[in-house]
């Protein structure tokens, strides 16, 4: 049976249902209501549990081999043998403090740099407009957003303005999304569906809007994936080997201590005294166990750590140094790992040198002087100096934000006091409004680009002649197609040296991606893969 997320019911509900669900009015929680709320629910943060000073040192004593070499260092004081015995605590002692100190000082390390990482949200409570921290909210806070803001937690937009959100980190995918507050004709059970909710960690790329708090801390779609971490158990290849490895000794003492006692009596006859034959074989057992073995690879693991923490890296578990050290196979993200989530432009059908330039010209008003949607910053840097200098000699009049349910935007733009619409967006949608038809040509490439994983706009432009007081979404037809541009998300500079090394290490890389089989495949090309 498929588990239905929290939120899926919000996305089927109107705002002013959800604001009553939440029992919160237009102006926001009272600041007695907030309290109560926070003293049932908690603070809005991600919290796991605690780790203590005593909580590190005891894990350092958890190990099948440690518990070994303790009975061993009992068993030498009963035998008479105290310098074994004392020799075999010393190497206990250094290898439980030194894994102590690096462990505890990389925690501290951690909590330190936490406190550098305030993030605040401005928030609406008793009808005024304030900033809080972020980890103050409770669910019935309405926020605000707008562009750059990181969404603090899981929200019901309740307006939304030509709004945009970054996803990229819960679903890998490097286009920003477009937001809208409207109810969904159908409950959303997946996050790349639900258009009218917004994820806690996520980034407003554009736009501006409202919402209510619906999730916080744990109870938020991130907090789920978060527990998983916290909740799940993990044992490192080392221990798993160290375990093997003292079972193994266990396993040999016990067979020695039998052998030789059944030896004896088998050559000497019962009369040999039992208690002098399983003293001498215990001595003899003891004397097969590598009471140094676990001080050598504290010091390793520790020399690995301080190389890692010289490149910025905080080691957290000794430990964890062998496993990195024994990968074989290394499963890598596609968005943001082998690629820069980055749009970039990669070509044009036809080979036209004023697609960008109109492409860029269809900019929305409000991101002129501040860029912040993917495609038009990719626009932008594709420019020549001669169609940035062009560009300056437009003027923009009027505009129809873009639509997802239309797929396209419209500009009004004026040069030389004649004016042109410019019209840009998804090719089904622009193609429809263009004439002379499109040709089997252009559609077959539009299908290849997208086959490669690219992403594809068509430009259209009419001219008017003169400014128009009418709707320009009246003025969408009849269009003259500009061009195709097609984007791509490039790799990272570093991503085939980074590959071809992991080859030489013999450790092999593998792709895990939610994009198609010919993105994936593409993309492990473009590496050498």
């Amino acid at each position: 049976m498929t588990h239905t997320p929290y939120f899926s019911k919000y996305t089927i509900k109107t705002s002013q249902e959800t604001l009553k669900e939440l029992n919160v009015t237009d102006s926001g929680l009272s600041q007695p209501e907030v309290k109560k709320r926070t003293d049932s629910i908690g603070k809005n943060e991600l919290v796991g549990r605690q780790t203590h000073w005593y909580d590190i040192l005891f894990r350092q004593l958890q190990s099948p081999f440690l518990y070994l070499l303790i009975a061993a260092a009992i068993l030498s004081f009963f035998l008479g043998e105290k310098i074994d015995g004392i020799m075999i605590l010393i190497f206990v002692g250094i290898n439980s403090l030194l894994g102590f100190y690096q462990e505890y000082r990389s925690e501290k390390t951690l909590q330190y740099l936490k406190q550098y990482v305030v993030a605040k949200t401005k928030v609406y409570r008793d009808g005024k407009e304030e900033t809080i921290r972020s980890r103050e909210l409770v669910p019935g806070d309405i926020i605000r957003l707008q562009p750059g803001d990181i969404i603090p937690a899981d929200i019901r937009f309740l307006t939304s303005e030509v709004l945009l959100v970054d996803e990229s980190l819960l679903t890998g995918e490097s286009i920003a999304v477009q937001k809208i507050h409207e109810v969904l004709s159908k409950e959303a059970t997946v996050i790349y569906k639900a258009s009218n909710i917004g994820f806690s960690g996520t980034s407003v790329v554009s736009g501006k809007g409202l919402g209510v708090v619906i999730g916080t801390g744990k109870n938020t779609a991130i907090g789920g994936i978060t527990s998983l971490t916290v909740e799940t158990k993990h044992e490192s290849t080392f221990e798993k080997g160290l375990g093997r490895l003292s079972n193994f000794i266990l396993k040999l003492i016990s067979i020695t201590l039998i052998f030789i006692v059944l030896i004896n009596i088998l050559l000497k006859g019962p009369n040999e005294q039992i208690s002098t034959l399983i003293i001498f074989a215990i001595a003899l057992a003891i004397s097969v166990i590598p009471e140094a073995l676990p001080v050598v690879t504290t010091f390793s693991f520790s020399r690995g750590a301080l190389r890692l923490a010289r490149h910025k890296v905080v080691v957290k578990r000794l430990s964890a140094i062998e496993d990195l050290g024994s990968i074989e196979v290394l499963c890598s993200d596609k968005t943001g790992t082998i690629t820069e989530n980055k749009l970039t432009v990669d070509s044009y059908y036809p080979n036209s040198t004023n697609t960008a330039l109109y492409a860029s010209l269809a900019t929305p008003l409000e991101s002129i002087d501040n860029l912040t949607d993917s495609f038009d910053i990719a626009l932008h840097n594709a420019l020549t100096p001669e169609e940035r200098k062009l560009y300056t000699t437009y003027q923009k009049c009027k505009e129809v934000p873009f639509d997802p349910k239309r797929k396209r935007n419209s500009v009004l733009v004026t040069k030389n006091n004649k004016a042109e619409l410019i019209v840009r967006g998804a090719f089904e949608s622009i193609s429809l409004l263009c004439k002379p038809e499109i040709s089997d040509d252009m559609k077959k490439w539009v299908e290849n680009e997208g086959k490669q994983g690219k992403r594809v706009i068509a430009v259209g432009k009419k001219y008017l002649g003169k400014i128009t007081e009418e709707n320009l979404v009246k003025e969408e037809r009849d269009l003259t197609l500009v061009g195709l541009i097609s984007f791509i998300d490039p790799l990272k500079e570093t991503a085939k040296v980074a590959i071809k090394k992991a080859a030489s290490l013999n450790i092999k890389i593998k792709i895990l991606t939610g994009d198609s089989k010919e993105v994936a495949g593409a993309v492990a090309a473009q590496t050498g893969l």
